[in-house]
Parts: structure tokens; C-alpha cells; sequence
């Protein structure tokens, strides 16, 4: 089976005509400019160019996602942002209302997600949280994040907020030291040095310290 780009006009004509010399070069000029439809007949197949992440041109891409009707959309978006919301508008409209899609929304726009339903949490009847997880979100990211939620959920249910979690791993370093001490005096009220003809009584004090040390250095991994 051969493609259309490669079928020439001359090929379809009909026998009564196709050894007209006239025909034959209205037939080669006419073929140009079909071949020229006919390299655009691709550009047509926009689903499966939007699945296979073949658009990249961000303003056919915001058209698009007016066209599709995103509900949650920001011209601002990454290009890489765009063609996912976009190619997986049509799927999200048939599941719209549902726990899946709106963890698939916000998962694609911003980051990793799952939605805990009431009963998991023992939370009131018809109510649901996100929970959110991994990197570090900018706080505007939260806000358009609830206003992803509130454009994919279903009606009847409530939305209790959002639970952000966030796993780290480091090396924490610990040591305890214990110290006792003994204090004691050595005084000598009745010495007395004489400077001149002045009199000068002291008293000495000593301090002795016993330290014991207990030393314990253990290296964690949390």
C-alpha cells in the first residue's frame, strides 16, 4: 500500500485522457499544490500529535486548552505542563468528579499526590484531604493547587485541606558527656602578713575538682 504524499495526479487519470500532453501538464501542476494539503494533512491528526507530545508550540497549545476546555490551565505553565494537561483533557473530562482525577491533575501540574478519602482518615461522611509529598512547593503553588482541586472534585463532597509531607535523609551526629564534681576549702583565719606596719589577715581558699567523664558517640542515619 503506498502513503498519499507519494500517489501522483497523472496515476488517477483516466485512460481517454491520460496521454494528453495538455492534461498531463495541467495534471503535474496541479500536483504540486496537492502535495503541499497533503503535508499538512498530519498537522490535522491534533489527538494523536497531543499523545505523542508532538506540539510544541506554546500558543497553539493555549488555544488548544481553551478549545478542549482545561479546567485548570496557566498560560504560564512550562511547555512540558501544557502538553500534558492538554492530551489528557478529554480523558479527565469523562472521570471528572473522581478521587483519580484529581490526583492526576495535580500530579501532572505540580507534585506527587493521593487523595484520602474520609473514611481512611476518620474524617466526617463525603469529605476527602490531598496529601502532597516529596520536593519543596512555593507557597502560590498551594493556592493554585486548591484551585486545582476545587475545579476537578465533585460537587457533593468537601475538601478538609491539604497534607503536605516530606521525606529527608541526613546524618545527625550525637554525644553526652556527665560531670561531677567535688568542691573543698582549706582556709587559715589567724595568718597574719605584715606590710609595714600594717596588718593584713587572709584566708585561703582552695578548690579541687574530681571530674569523671562518661563519653558516648554514636553516629544515627534518620
Amino acid at each position: 500500500m503506498r502513503e498519499l504524499q507519494h500517489i501522483t495526479l497523472r496515476e488517477l487519470l483516466p485512460p481517454s485522457i491520460s496521454h494528453d500532453p495538455d492534461i498531463l501538464a495541467a495534471a503535474d501542476a496541479v500536483d504540486a499544490e496537492l502535495n503541499k494539503t497533503t503535508h499538512y494533512i498530519e498537522d490535522v491528526a491534533i489527538i494523536k500529535r497531543l499523545r505523542n507530545r508532538e506540539i510544541k508550540d506554546p500558543l497553539l497549545l493555549d488555544f488548544l486548552a481553551w478549545g478542549f476546555h482545561v479546567d485548570f490551565y496557566n498560560p504560564d505553565f512550562p511547555i512540558e505542563i501544557k502538553q500534558e494537561l492538554v492530551a489528557k483533557s478529554l480523558d479527565w473530562h469523562t472521570r471528572k468528579g473522581t478521587p483519580s482525577a484529581v490526583e492526576e491533575i495535580v500530579t501532572s501540574a505540580f507534585e506527587e499526590a493521593d487523595v484520602a478519602e474520609w473514611f481512611t482518615y476518620g474524617g466526617k461522611p463525603y469529605r476527602f484531604k490531598l496529601l502532597l509529598r516529596d520536593s519543596v512547593i512555593e507557597k502560590e503553588s498551594f493556592f493554585n493547587i486548591i484551585q486545582a482541586v476545587f475545579e476537578m472534585k465533585n460537587t457533593r463532597s468537601r475538601f478538609d485541606g491539604l497534607r503536605y509531607e516530606r521525606e529527608s535523609q541526613s546524618r545527625i551526629y550525637f554525644g553526652q558527656v556527665g560531670r561531677h564534681s567535688r568542691k573543698f576549702e582549706i582556709s587559715s583565719r589567724d595568718a597574719e602578713i605584715m606590710i609595714g606596719s600594717t596588718a593584713i589577715k587572709t584566708m585561703i581558699i582552695g578548690r579541687a575538682l574530681s571530674k569523671t567523664t562518661i563519653g558516648s558517640s554514636k553516629e544515627a542515619e534518620s
